[in-house]
């Protein structure tokens, strides 16, 4: 199991700053995602992980020794690729053993690990599989085979570049556990980019949250779901809505046009903020319904309902603003309270 630590790791790309001084530590052992939008520079980092990108400034180290310069081949990493980057002309056999055949290793070793490789992903189960081509595999049998020969190699690094983002719903769902399972079996230090906040928060012990080249926010799922650092990280993770606020005299908000009662955690010296609320947070009321304890509320007016298989999404009108609540039973047109926990409304500094 390999410890990595990123130290003040910079990049660019002409004048844009792709990785502006993250510093980074992964636990060994660990399954750490790297999740942000389009663009954040999540997989430019990965590609410094693996030694495909040169950095401009910083420090990569594996176990406390310095791989910032050394070439892809001798840190000992595998990287799995979104589009699988199989090779059409091979064999799955001679796809995974090729990796192994650079190294020049004996011909029955090789025979072996491919073996193992296959038994691991779990397509060991049709002894025609090996000596098919990857055209003749469906899109999840092709992503096993890019993992399988990632894993034949036994690299100190796993790293997997949005290797689900091409499946359907349903093998994805499956993979992500299936790699999940076999992260834990092996003990490999992995890391996971991806755009998709499920699949970060339901695969991984760490979270990274990226956004313009910087680390918003590292935590466990729950810690930064439960506890966004940032009004980036609060609107990115969940379905969210975002509106304008102010801070009143004597600690109360207001928000749309409506005071929302002191017991909110504001941000000290703050005049102007940002408010986020996540859609499944808000419960929606008849008018004339009192709150609860620790509840807020706001007066709004239901405009319209769509259905979304598992849920009802509800667009209110609230003063000039418009927000979306969830909910498994719709709500009628019209008048309506939107009811929130105050510990599940997030309210940061405007900048």
């Amino acid at each position: 199991m390999t410890a990595i630590r990123v130290e003040k790791l910079e990049k660019w790309f002409g004048r844009v700053r792709a990785l502006d001084g993250i510093s980074l530590d992964i636990q060994p052992g660990t399954l750490v995602a790297i999740l942000g939008p389009s663009g954040c520079g999540k997989t430019t980092l990965l590609r410094c992980l693996a030694g495909f990108t040169a950095v401009d400034g910083g420090q990569v180290l594996f176990d406390g020794e310095d791989v910032t310069h050394l070439p892809p081949h001798l840190r000992q990493t595998a990287l799995v690729f979104q589009n699988y980057a199989l090779w059409p002309h091979m064999t799955i056999f001679d796809n995974i053993a090729y990796g192994l055949r650079l190294k020049k290793l004996p011909r029955r070793e090789v025979q072996s690990r491919v073996e193992a490789a296959l038994a691991l992903t779990e397509l060991n189960g049709d002894p025609d599989l090996p000596r098919r081509r990857p055209a003749a595999l469906s899109g999840g049998q092709q992503q096993r085979v890019a993992l399988a020969r990632a894993l034949a190699v036994e690299p100190r690094v796993l790293l997997l570049d949005e290797p689900l983002s091409n499946l359907d719903a349903r093998v994805r769902q499956r993979l992500r556990v299936e790699i999940r399972c076999l992260q834990k079996k092996l003990g490999i230090t992995t890391v996971h980019v991806t755009h998709d906040q499920e699949e970060a928060l339901s695969m991984a012990d760490t979270v990274v949250i990226m956004n313009g080249g910087r680390i918003e926010q590292v935590g466990r799922p729950a810690e930064v779901f439960q506890r966004p650092a940032s009004a980036f990280v609060a609107e990115f993770l969940g379905n969210s809505n975002t509106l304008p606020g102010r801070v009143l005299p004597g600690g109360a908000l207001e928000v749309a046009g409506q005071r929302l009662p002191g017991g909110l955690a504001l941000p000290p010296d703050a005049a102007t903020v940002t408010v986020v609320i996540r859609a499944g947070d808000i419960t929606l009321r008849s008018p004339g319904t009192s709150p609860a304890e620790g509840q807020v509320v706001l007066a709004g007016v239901v405009e319209d309902v769509l259905f979304q298989g598992n849920l009802y999404r509800h667009t209110v009108v609230v003063g000039r603003q418009t927000i979306v609540a969830d909910a498994t039973t719709p709500s009628r047109r019209g008048p309506v309270l939107a009811v929130i926990p105050a510990v599940k409304v997030f309210v940061f500094p405007v900048p």
